[in-house]
């Protein structure tokens, strides 16, 4: 158990390819593939975004879900591609872009 959340170390998931971009506006798009590395399947894969300020803190934390064609559980060795649209970055609070894969029990 990890900050009071329960674990299941047969289920994990790891992104790859990840990709951000900014618009003409000031507002983020983070893009990727998220795969299913445990031992078991992943149940409801995630990528988890992490906006951090330039001091290193943690500022912000949004989730994009993997494509909604796949099954809820996501086998072993399978990826998917997720995307996450109208981060706002107008206020220039966040400097750094840090992406990880979640499964949800």
């Amino acid at each position: 158990q990890a900050a009071g959340r329960i674990t299941d170390a047969s289920m994990s998931a790891r992104v790859e390819g990840v990709d951000s971009s900014k618009d003409d506006l000031g507002f983020y798009t983070v893009t990727g593939r998220i795969k299913s590395t445990g031992t078991a399947g992943c149940r409801s894969p995630q990528a988890v975004i992490g906006l951090y300020a330039s001091d290193g803190k943690l500022y912000d934390v949004k989730v994009a879900d993997a494509d909604p064609w796949f099954q809820k559980v996501m086998p072993t060795g399978q990826t998917a591609e997720f995307a996450r649209r109208a981060i706002d970055g107008r206020d220039g609070v966040f400097s750094d872009i840090k992406v990880w894969g979640d499964c949800q029990l």
